[in-house]
């Protein structure tokens, strides 16, 4: 039955007296999503499941602060979660092209900097001291005199050989060189072409002769050169690892839970080693600079020993919520960037960034599901990035089979987050019936 209502009926009247403020700047803004308990009901059912692949999809109209207060509800949550890993890259040594990815638990990562920070400028202090000290000095002194006397030896039974056949033999930057006396006298080769051609064979025929016997010696000759030179880097090798073990015993004793790091620093450790006379030549103020700036240039070798944080969990107060308005592919899977060096564009691994996606791990992100699809390959990369768990930093021009620069590959890190997608009840109707892996 239809019955027709009068004003009064139709109108709510409300009492002020109900009304317990006198403005709305004295109320407390409510945290909770109102009207709507069976989607908060399904929305909690969603967000307790653990499982891979179970994420969640906030249908509605446009313009109702979706996802504002799904943000505002998801940090209320979030409050309770733990706070996720940092995560650094740091070089490769072995595939520099291949960047390995570190996990650490949070604030560690800042500290995990830091600390190669201070160790790169500790070292240059601890090594300088070392090799410019008296004991080094002393010790070198001693390694070489051990070896003079063989090397003395043998230069002296070449000289005398090289003498008895009219020659002299003298050292120059190709190696050593024979040089025929005549008249008692070293010539050189203008004198040379200046003597009759019957002595100029006999002369080449003497140093034939002579260069047939010196090549046993010689040959020792230079395996006394190569030994000289091999006893002194490994007591160079020896100084620098007794300079820098306590700063590294600190530093291993310190992250010893992580052997990431601890493999990292032996690795620190090796090329150091490797590479003492570059280390020691950069910080040496005679080190010979160039008479003009080079954009781009890299020369510092301690450079390798940098960490790149990438995810920085540190203020966190517990697992992050992260709204991403544009998910670009760059901006939600992040990038490596680019440098001009001679011409080229060229990149390593203290230029990977960081996206949206890797900043939500461990938490939630909430993403516009229009912009998923306004912006090339990144829908189907974040369902691979969801099915597999694993965050890939990719060139997107790779992956569109498009020619591009040489890049770097950087190891993927573990993916563990709870994806929330905004949209219109007819998107989520499409993709339901269209896609399976959705």
């Amino acid at each position: 039955m239809v019955v027709e209502l009068s004003y009064e009926h139709a109108r709510k009247v409300y009492s002020h007296e109900s009304v317990e403020c006198t403005t709305t700047a004295e109320l407390t803004p409510l945290n909770e999503i109102i009207g709507q308990d069976r989607a908060i009901r399904a929305l909690k059912f969603g967000l307790k499941i653990k499982d891979k692949g179970f994420n969640i999809y906030v249908s509605g109209i446009p313009g109702t602060g979706r996802r504002t207060a799904i943000v505002n509800f998801l940090e209320e949550i979030a409050k309770d979660r733990p706070v996720p890993s940092d995560w650094c890259y740091v070089n490769n040594f072995k595939d520099p092209d291949r960047p390995h990815a570190v996990e650490l638990p949070p604030g560690k990562g800042r500290e995990f900097k830091q600390d190669m920070e201070r160790f790169v400028s500790e070292m240059r202090g601890a090594l300088s001291v070392a090799f410019e000290s008296e004991e080094y000095s002393r010790r070198r002194n001693d390694t070489l005199k051990a070896i003079e006397a063989e090397r003395n030896e043998v230069t002296n039974q070449i000289n005398s050989l090289a003498a008895n056949a009219g020659f002299l033999l003298q050292r120059s930057p190709i190696g050593l060189v024979l040089i025929p006396i005549v008249n008692g006298r070293p010539i050189n080769e203008q004198e040379f072409a200046q003597l009759r051609p019957n002595l100029q064979q006999q002369i080449q025929e003497r140093r034939e002769a002579l260069q047939e016997q010196l090549r046993g010696s010689l040959r020792q000759f230079r395996d006394i050169e190569g030994k000289t030179r091999e006893v002194i880097r490994e007591l160079n090798r020896t100084v620098a690892s007794f300079a820098l073990e306590p700063m590294l015993a600190v530093l291993k004793e310190k992250f010893s839970e992580c052997e990431d790091v601890i493999n990292f620093l032996g690795d620190v450790e090796d090329d150091v080693l490797d590479n003492l006379s570059s280390i020691l030549q950069e910080q040496s103020e005679e080190a010979p600079q160039l008479p003009f700036p080079m954009p781009g240039m890299k020369s510092d070798p301690t450079g390798m020993y940098k960490v790149n944080l990438i995810v920085d969990n540190s203020e966190l107060k517990g697992a992050p919520v992260v709204m991403e308005e544009n998910p670009s592919y760059i901006r939600l899977f992040g990038a490596t960037e680019k440098e001009a060096r001679f011409g080229a564009l060229v990149t390593d691994f203290t230029m990977i960034r960081a996206g949206s996606a890797h900043r939500a791990n461990g938490g939630f992100i909430v993403l516009p599901v229009e912009g998923l699809f306004a912006n090339p390959l990144v829908y189907e990369s974040l369902k691979r990035t969801i099915a597999n768990a694993k965050l890939e930093i990719e060139e997107p021009a790779e992956r569109l089979g498009m020619i591009m620069t040489k890049s770097i590959s950087p190891e993927p890190i573990a993916f563990d987050c709870k994806v929330i997608l905004v949209g219109d009840p007819q998107v989520y109707q499409i993709l339901y019936t269209r896609d399976r892996e959705f």
